[in-house]
């Protein structure tokens, strides 16, 4: 780690020099920097790109890292976003509509205009919403854009490639994006150490050590969309995607070392899984201040999975199921003068029917449905932002003799109070539910080990959750710094359960227990150093976790935190970042996920950039992740360790073209797809 952060120091004071020099020839050309714009909004702010941004970000991904956003986490090798507070999911929108990771890759970032960043969105969001990013572009009028973006391992097998084409004539827009990701490790290791408390007083000590492993995954998706916009009255857009996920023969050999012997233990797993979906979009101005967004999707899974564990005695068993669900929503919005008012309805409705063989046998026919009603007013009263809501909702379920209907109103309140020029304070209260996954409520048994086993619980029932946060802002051009001081209630949750039976098997399940608590302190401060040169980013927060058992009181406190600082030297971009890893601990499993750390430069040419990360730099065989189990019948220690992922290098490249592109307003792009097969594994 000490080598790390000397790299970053050393990264930081070579980019601080090719920065000075950088700003000396721009002053010189009397070139004139400008900083991204940011005009404040009830929920949030909008940020306009400087040119300096726009012209060093090759996609959708590389643009959001570049806006350095408060406790935004973005990793453009994974293409993924995520909340640094660990508050909820970040949700990515392009002219208002939720975005895929096709779209944010095929992006056309000249297109442009602006960002919203929300930090407070509303109850017409759902739960479990931290942040939403909406992405303003420009419609093309005409022409045509193809592109690739691919990252590919040059040390391991891992990669993701994207080929897109568009197609725009007048009104008229088509497209076809293919993503082809794949994924090839032999370089896994888990280590776990376990003590299970036997009914006679006596301990049996098992150590499981892999000696080989293959960890693979090949995904392909298709997707085409078309979509037909008036930027005056109306837009519609109907997209059909297909996705393919295949796991051909994933393996672990263990040393299995128990009081009385060591033996080798082999386990292999077989997957397919197919999942088609159709969405179809339409948006309608009323008048100049109203409109009605409408949006229907409908997704089928299919899955076909093969497991098998030798470890004591040979257990083997198959699964094969069917998931159907139905998507629908309706939205009002009204801009009034005061305030801006929203209301809607949404629902799903979702079948899984999961069929194991062999070993296990069991046949789940699970019925859900959901119906959510809301209402949203945001708006300023003097100084004053304020947004506030109300939702409404009822969870259905249904498998075999086991039924509930869950009702909650879910309020959610947000003021924002400006102290002085550059500093806002902001008081966040909200009440929403948890709903537990949907294979943790079926009801079948699986054996993980010759002595612990996984239960499904159909009687698990969804809970609410209570939150209160208070931030503390300061925002000038150059520095930002962000204060998060935020307590959580997680009434009655569904939490890990052990059970030791009268033949000292030891069962696994999940059952509503008194809860948990979380509270915590964060800090975000982001300082351009350089303006649109040299921008540094560091998180840092000190969390507490109390969790209520029915019959245990565990607590921990955990300190992440996180470093940045990112140089844009004319055409290069060198970037630095490293944390310590998440650390938490729910029910009576303390984890700490595996610190991240890399370094990239890229360089941009025309339409085109190339980028070459290190991943892992300087550590041969990174520790991925780590856990303690406290139970009462179970003592255990586990560690994963990954060699392939240490010291990593990829290289991304992308390559656009286009021609007689000309813009007018925004377009649509979306797709809502069910990805929750319901299979207990």
């Amino acid at each position: 780690m000490q080598k790390i952060i000397f790299i970053m120091l050393f990264i930081f004071s070579v980019g601080s020099l090719c920065a000075q020099e950088e700003k000396k020839v721009e002053t010189l050309k009397d070139v004139e920097v400008r900083a991204a714009r940011v005009i404040n909004k009830p929920d949030g702010r909008t940020i306009i790109p400087s040119t300096q941004q726009i012209a060093a970000s090759s996609s959708g991904y590389s643009l959001l890292n570049k806006l350095a956003l408060p406790f935004i986490r973005v990793d453009e090798i994974s293409r993924t976003v995520t909340a640094l507070n660990q508050k909820g999911t970040v949700q990515i929108r392009i002219n208002g509509i939720v975005a895929t990771q096709n779209d944010l890759v095929s992006l056309d970032i000249s297109s442009v205009k602006s960002i919203d960043f929300i930090e407070s969105p509303g109850v017409r969001y759902g739960s479990d919403m931290a942040y939403v990013i909406d992405i303003h572009v420009k419609r093309p009028q005409s022409g045509y854009m193809v592109g690739f973006d691919g990252v590919n391992s040059v040390t391991a097998g891992r990669g993701f490639h994207s080929v897109f084409a568009k197609l725009n004539h007048r009104k008229s827009e088509f497209s076809v994006n293919y993503d082809f990701s794949y994924r090839d490790l032999n370089g896994y290791r888990t280590y776990e150490k376990a003590h299970y408390q036997f009914n006679d007083g006596s301990t049996e000590t098992i150590t499981r050590a892999d000696e080989s492993s293959r960890e693979s995954n090949f995904n392909n998706n298709i997707q085409l969309r078309y979509s037909l916009a008036d930027s005056a009255s109306y837009q519609f857009q109907a997209t059909l995607s297909t996705a393919f996920d295949h796991v051909p023969n994933d393996f672990q050999t263990q040393l299995i070392t128990t009081d009385i012997n060591s033996f080798q233990a082999h386990s292999s797993n077989q997957s397919n899984t197919k999942t088609p979906s159709l969405d179809l979009y339409y948006f309608t101005n009323l008048s100049p201040r109203q409109s009605v967004t409408s949006n229907v999707a409908g997704t089928y899974i299919s899955s076909e999975m093969a497991n098998a564990y030798d470890e004591g005695s040979p257990y083997a068993y198959q699964i094969s199921g069917q998931t159907y669900s139905l998507f629908g929503e309706v939205v009002y919005e009204n801009r009034l003068k005061p305030f801006t008012l929203s209301l809607g309805i949404n629902g799903n409705m979702r079948y899984t029917d999961n069929e194991y063989r062999g070993d296990v046998q069991a046949v789940n026919k699970l019925h859900h449905g959901l119906l959510y009603l809301f209402g949203d007013l945001k708006g300023k009263l003097a100084k004053l932002n304020y947004v506030t809501g109300l939702g409404v909702s009822n969870q259905l379920y249904q498998q075999g003799d086991i039924s509930y209907h869950f009702w909650l109103f879910r309020p959610k309140l947000t003021l924002e109070y400006p102290l002085y020029q550059f500093v806002k304070l902001k008081n966040t209260f909200e009440i929403s539910q948890h709903l537990s996954q949907v294979a943790n409520i079926n009801d079948a048994k699986i054996r993980q080990n010759s002595m612990e086993w996984i239960v499904g619980n159909p009687q698990l029932k969804p809970n609410r959750v209570m939150e209160n946060t208070l931030t503390l802002a300061y925002d000038k051009p150059r520095l930002g710094s962000h204060f998060d001081i935020s307590y959580r209630m997680n009434r009655h949750c569904n939490l890990a359960e052990y059970i030791r039976t009268d033949d000292n098997r030891f069962l696994y399940t999940q059952a509503n227990q008194p809860g948990i608590q979380m509270f915590y302190v964060m800090n975000d401060t982001r300082y351009d150093i350089i303006p649109d040169v040299l921008t540094a980013n560091v998180t840092a927060g000190v969390y507490r976790f109390i969790n209520h058992g029915d019959d245990y009181k565990h607590d921990y406190t955990a300190f992440p935190w996180t470093a940045n600082i990112e140089a844009y030297l004319k055409k290069w971009t060198i970037t630095a970042y490293v944390d310590n890893g998440w650390q938490f601990m729910e029910g009576e499993m303390k984890g700490h996920e595996t610190n991240e750390s890399y370094l990239s430069v890229s360089y941009r040419l025309g339409k085109g950039s190339v980028s070459l990360y290190w991943q892992h730099p300087l550590q041969n065989n990174p520790r991925m992740f780590s856990s303690e189990l406290t139970s009462s019948y179970i003592q255990k220690e586990n560690s994963i360790y990954s060699r392939d992922l240490g010291n990593m290098v990829s290289v991304n490249f992308k390559w656009e073209l286009s021609k007689g592109r000309k813009y007018k307003t925004s377009a649509p792009s979306v797709i809502h797809q069910e990805k929750d097969a319901g299979i207990l594994k």
